[in-house]
């Protein structure tokens, strides 16, 4: 019951993240997240504040204007009050300059 809810949810803020909504998605992580987008590039690097995720979708849509997810899947594991969650997912992208 509660992993088809958590699917739900996941694939829901992914469709926000697609249509470039991503405060709300934001507006949900735990105060004290920790997000990490690996390798040297301008989007790199390791964030630990809602503020610093907000900041990083901002760069993310000013960088890749069009960009849509696909869900693979969707894992999760733990009881209802502490769930771990995490999910495969495939970005198509096009940049502001350059091809998709």
């Amino acid at each position: 019951m509660y992993r088809a809810i958590i699917r739900r949810r996941v694939v829901s803020n992914f469709a926000r993240l697609s249509a470039g909504d991503y405060k709300p998605v934001v507006a949900q992580l735990a105060p004290d997240v920790h997000h990490v987008f690996g390798g040297d590039t301008p989007l790199g690097g390791e964030r630990r504040s809602r503020a610093a995720v907000e900041r990083w979708f901002e760069r993310l849509f000013t960088l890749f204007p069009q960009i849509s997810f696909d869900v693979k899947r969707v894992f999760s594991s733990g009881p209802p009050w502490h769930i771990l969650v995490a999910a495969e997912w495939v970005a198509h992208v096009t940049p502001m300059a350059g091809e998709p």
